[in-house]
């Protein structure tokens, strides 16, 4: 059951999102969930927050995809937590399935999607299809208001949504991230950039 309570609507969400004054950034926060989980999290963090502290000199608003703090299950949630807490004037959102809906108590603002179908879509996009799942809401509709998408790794939807993200001009950051379980049958999102021929709308996060 969709935690109502924590579900701001697609129409409020979106408009607290845009809202700000122009000197905001916004980023999509994508990487590697519960299945591979991140086995290097302090040099992510460090690197993840030396880049927002190097870009970001107002306020900062970021969405990701909702994945739940597990205290010992290590992925881009604790890096999402660790934001919250170190750095002023940032909100946080979360685009979540509705079997998948419970909001952690640091997001500022949520939406709960998948109320109106059983069927089960996280995210993901290809050219015949378009965006699906949470990729439809954060980069589908809100993509336009974009500074850019940061990835902690990620495996094939994360490597669906940073393809979808260069398709549409959106720039990339990439963050070195180390699984703590391969998955040799995922093309990641780390494959995928490896052989962009748009390297030239990835940003440099190098000193």
């Amino acid at each position: 059951m969709a935690d109502d309570k924590r579900d701001d609507g697609f129409a409020s969400f979106s408009e607290a999102f845009s809202r700000s004054e122009a000197s905001f950034k916004r980023f999509l926060l994508v990487g590697f969930s519960f299945g591979q989980r991140i086995s290097n999290i302090d040099e992510c963090n460090a690197s993840l927050e030396a880049f927002l502290r190097k870009h970001v000199k107002e306020g900062l608003k970021v969405v990701y995809g909702g994945d739940k703090y597990v205290d010992d299950i290590v992925c881009i949630s604790h890096a999402v937590k660790r934001l919250k807490i170190i750095l002023e004037r940032m909100e946080l959102y979360s685009v979540q399935h509705k079997n998948y809906s419970n909001v952690d108590s640091f997001v500022d603002h949520s939406f709960i999607y998948g109320k109106d179908t059983e069927e089960v879509v996280f995210g993901g996009w290809n050219e015949i299809s378009g965006p699906k799942g949470a990729t439809a809401y954060y980069l589908g509709k809100l993509g336009y208001l974009l500074s850019g998408v940061i990835c902690l790794g990620g495996g094939e939807i994360a490597r669906q949504e940073v393809e979808y993200a260069v398709a549409r001009n959106i720039p990339v950051v990439w963050i070195p991230t180390t699984p703590q379980y391969e998955r040799n049958e995922v093309v990641t999102v780390e494959n995928f950039l490896s052989q962009c021929e748009q390297k030239s709308r990835l940003i440099d996060i190098s000193p």
